[in-house]
This record gives structure tokens, C-alpha cells and sequence, in this order.
């Protein structure tokens, strides 16, 4: 996703964020799994949260993680 994010953009950088908002769980995941990652790859791993709240308290911090 981030790779695509940085073509369409024409970006030399991008983060992408994905993940279960809620309040149900999705795709057998539970609300509050989250993953980040960035392009390019060297950046850093993409990185896996749980985070607790409710949609917007997880829509919020996986703002700030990615941050």
C-alpha cells in the first residue's frame, strides 16, 4: 500500500496504515490490529499494534504510531 501511495503521489516516501477499526472483529481479526509499514522498505519493518478503544480511539492512535 505504501508503495502505491508514494507512485500515485509521486512521493520518494509513504506510510500506510491497515487494519481492524471495529467495533467487530474482521477477517478473524480482533478491533484494534493494526499494521504500519513504509516504502521504501528500508525505511523500517512494518510494524504490528494492538491498540484498545473505540473506532476513533484506534483510527487516532494508529495516526500517531505512524507518525
Amino acid at each position: 500500500m505504501a508503495r502505491g501511495a508514494a507512485s500515485v503521489l509521486n512521493a520518494t516516501v509513504a506510510v500506510a496504515v491497515t487494519g481492524v477499526g471495529g467495533p467487530r472483529s474482521q477477517d478473524g481479526q480482533p478491533p484494534g490490529t493494526v499494521w504500519v509499514g513504509t516504502w521504501p522498505a528500508e525505511l523500517g519493518d512494518p510494524v504490528w499494534l494492538q491498540l484498545d478503544g473505540s473506532p476513533e480511539s484506534i483510527c487516532q492512535q494508529a495516526c500517531s504510531q505512524a507518525c
